[in-house]
């Protein structure tokens, strides 16, 4: 799905759908803003050193600090293999910040898909009390959704790359998944 949206806008002015975020344009920008720097490198990279430092100290949490270090670094790289590879124009009018890579995928979706969404799904599974776990993983499922806004709301982005980067993300977070289950029942099977 997600090349087949990609090949679809790439290379055609933005349909009725694509347009119709307009209406987004401008609004809320102190809340958008907040999320457009929630996913930029400087940030990840300070939440990965304190996750890595966290698992340091926590040897449970080790796993899933490094699947959500590796997914987002790989999802990373292959959303700005794919933007060069769509090359679709970025929205004429844009608010705050002048993108200048190309719009299809967003990365700011994909990114914070996989490492905000991928923390609120851990800190859900985990063994921490129920009132804590609805808490941290609503604000995070809900930031990940703020970041996907905030690039309609400064232009940055049309609603179908916000898309593509969500499915990029899936598409990453099950392939790493299929990978690791492999690796622990060829490791299983070896013990």
């Amino acid at each position: 799905m997600y090349v087949t949206i990609g090949e679809m806008v790439a290379h055609q002015p933005p349909d009725a759908f694509d347009r119709a975020a307009q209406v987004l344009l401008g609004h809320g920008l102190g809340l958008a803003i907040w999320g457009y720097r929630s996913g930029l490198f400087q940030t990840y990279a300070t939440l990965c050193v304190l996750t890595i430092v966290f698992a340091i100290f926590v040897r449970e949490w080790r796993g899933r600090v490094a699947f959500a270090t590796g997914a987002l670094l790989l999802t990373w790289f292959i959303s700005d293999r794919f933007k060069d590879f769509f090359a679709r124009p970025r929205p004429e009018h844009w608010l705050l910040v002048h993108e200048t890579s190309p719009s299809y995928s967003s990365g700011h979706a994909a990114n914070s898909l996989v490492f905000y969404g991928l923390w609120a799904i851990f800190l859900w599974r985990s063994g921490l009390p129920l009132g804590i776990r609805i808490a941290a993983s609503g604000i995070l499922g809900i930031w990940t959704l703020i970041v996907a806004w905030s690039r309609l709301a400064m232009g940055a982005h049309y609603p179908t790359d916000i898309i593509g980067g969500w499915l990029l993300a899936i598409a990453v977070v099950c392939g790493l998944r299929a990978a690791t289950l492999v690796v622990e029942a060829k490791q299983t099977s070896l013990e």
